[in-house]
């Protein structure tokens, strides 16, 4: 079967000149697909530099307020959390919640027992965020004065998201943001911010490679074989390489870069 095979390519320069050129775009895949992993590996860099010289910015967005800060996109170095849960961290941010201090004047009519001699007041009251309940005691002298103060938080709802916007021109990455909505009486400062590039870029990061498969034909003569490039974007995304020999069978490689 293989010296039939030999023999009928000798008499067939034309597929020996289309496997030779099949291989050649089988290299130019590789080198191109290095070429595009340099590229973004570059470029990550800069987008990590530009990054880290980001800080938190107050944003009002259609009402929404909220905080906004890039996020550096080399990703997550495991800690001991991630081992113990045996999951891995994808993205990780530091959040600094701080809200306004209470001040508050009030007044209210001072009731007295005249049994005991002591007075009483008590003010209760709503001041954003705060639900605030004060009550004094104040017994003749020399005893001494009683003050009871119970304040309650409102809940603090924080809503993040992650967004992805649009790469810079002539840049392959896609620039990483988080926006975290807060209510009006709190500040949010974003810290620490890494993630995973695959996050916001999984066409650049999480290319499969170099994958081949053997498809076997049932069809009697010889397989030419062929190429074809998809352009998406106006980049090489992937390119289909067709080559038979023999009678019966053929082989497809397929190079993704």
């Amino acid at each position: 079967m293989i010296g039939l095979a030999l023999k009928w390519l000798g008499k067939n320069p034309l597929l020996i000149l289309i496997l030779l050129l099949a291989t050649a775009l089988g290299a130019q895949s590789l080198r191109l697909k290095a070429e595009r992993k340099s590229r973004v590996a570059a470029e990550l860099l800069v987008d990590a530099m530009e990054a880290r010289s980001d800080t938190t910015s107050l944003l009002y967005v259609n009402a929404v307020r909220g905080f906004q800060r890039r996020i550096v996109q080399l990703g997550v170095e495991a800690d001991s959390l991630d081992k113990a849960l045996g999951t891995e961290s994808v993205a990780r941010q530091t959040l600094e919640v701080r809200v306004a201090s209470l001040t508050a004047r009030d007044t209210a009519a001072v009731e007295v027992d005249t049994a005991t001699d002591v007075r009483r007041l008590a003010v209760a009251r709503y001041s954003e965020p705060y639900t605030y309940t004060v009550v004094a005691e104040l017994p003749a002298p020399p005893q001494p004065g009683i003050l009871t103060l119970d304040i309650a938080l409102d809940q603090i709802v924080l809503k993040p998201r992650i967004t992805c916007g649009v790469p810079p021109e002539g840049s392959l990455v896609r620039p990483a943001r988080l926006f975290v909505e807060a209510p009006t009486w709190a500040s949010v400062r974003l810290e620490d911010l890494r993630q995973s590039a695959g996050v916001c870029n999984p066409y650049l990061t999480d290319s499969p490679g170099l994958a081949t498969s053997a498809i076997f034909t049932t069809t009697v003569g010889a397989f030419a074989g062929g190429a074809a490039v998809v352009l998406t974007g106006g980049d090489i995304q992937e390119t289909m390489i067709g080559m038979g020999v023999g009678i019966g069978f053929a082989w497809l490689v397929k190079i993704v870069f």
